[in-house]
């Protein structure tokens, strides 16, 4: 399982400095110091005992996506195609896969929905998510023999699924008002399950809705200014002072070193048995120097992920 030296590393690597590595051991956290935002004491943050036991979690993607649950069948797309998007094989990216005239997506929202806009699936789902069985859910996960349960809290369309009085500044409402990650996270966990938080801090399209064609767009696409930055930690800081989440599971990048290097000290000084995924990429870093950097880092980015990730699987 990818953990927290490699994210640090990977930032580090995108950033052009060096990283200082210390090797994680499994065990409880048994610690008085408190975690600072810098690299050294992050990495003195040792594996929890739980996560090299759980060796089976499940990821619960549901929102607003759910609605028309559609995304094309087939094999996965050709990473070097220039529209290699377009036939996203992921429901999640319906907003996204909308936008190429003359998609499988496209055609069937046009069969189904008209010329209704994306956020018009807010209703339905709100309407849903008031009464969602979520006992029921918890059963299942336990049946299953799952450790864990990773819920998507906010993914690329930016729906929030818990209230937070850290209001999105481009689409009004975009909120859950049902508090749908409370209710998950009381009853995993009373299931006796372990419970993970999703967020997207890479992609919003509310802040940013340009399409996402291929990988370098998706790069281009990430948002990084203060204002987006401080609204990913203010999420954050919600999720966590909330919800205590188990796991935070961070997705595509985030805003900036400075403030994820804070997240990670605040999280851990919180939930010292808690642990963060691989995905932490910094935007700033990232697109920061001239083209011939930014290359550079998109290249050691790859080779990170080909040494370090499996393939995904066909559809």
């Amino acid at each position: 399982m990818l953990g927290r030296r490699e994210l640090l590393y990977l930032s580090l690597l995108l950033a052009g400095r060096p990283a200082i590595l210390r090797a994680a051991s499994p065990g409880m956290t048994n610690r008085t110091k408190p975690y600072l935002p810098t690299l050294e004491s992050l990495n003195t943050h040792t594996l929890p005992t739980w996560v090299d036991d759980a060796k089976f979690g499940i990821f619960i993607h549901w929102g607003l996506y759910s609605v028309p649950a559609f995304a094309p069948f087939g094999p996965n797309p050709n990473p070097s195609a220039p529209d290699m998007m377009r036939a996203n094989p992921y429901s999640e990216w319906y907003e996204n896969s909308l936008q190429f005239e003359g998609s499988d997506t496209a055609i069937f929202h046009r069969k189904h929905y008209g010329d209704a806009p994306y956020s018009a699936f807010r209703k339905p789902f709100e309407t849903a998510a008031a009464t969602f069985p979520v006992h029921d859910w918890a059963d299942v996960l336990r049946a299953s023999g799952a450790r864990y349960a990773t819920l998507v809290t906010k993914h690329h369309d930016g729906y929030l699924l818990c209230p937070s009085k850290h209001r999105n500044p481009h689409r009004t409402g975009w909120q859950s008002r049902t508090d749908i990650v409370g209710r998950v996270a009381k009853a995993v966990r009373a299931a006796g399950l372990r419970f993970g938080a999703y967020y997207s801090g890479g992609l919003d399209w509310t802040f940013n809705p340009a399409r996402i064609d291929n990988g370098a767009a998706m790069i281009r696409a990430m948002p990084h200014d203060d204002i987006y930055d401080r609204y990913c930690f203010n999420h954050y800081s919600e999720l966590i002072a909330r919800y205590r989440p188990d796991y935070l599971w961070n997705d595509i990048g985030y805003p900036a070193t400075g403030s994820m290097l804070q997240l990670f000290a605040d999280y851990y000084n919180a939930n010292p048995d808690g642990v963060v995924n691989d995905r932490w990429l910094s935007a700033r870093d990232l697109v920061s120097g001239s083209p011939e950097d930014q290359l550079a880092r998109l290249k050691s980015l790859m080779n990170y992920l080909k040494q370090h990730r499996l393939p995904p699987p066909g559809h």
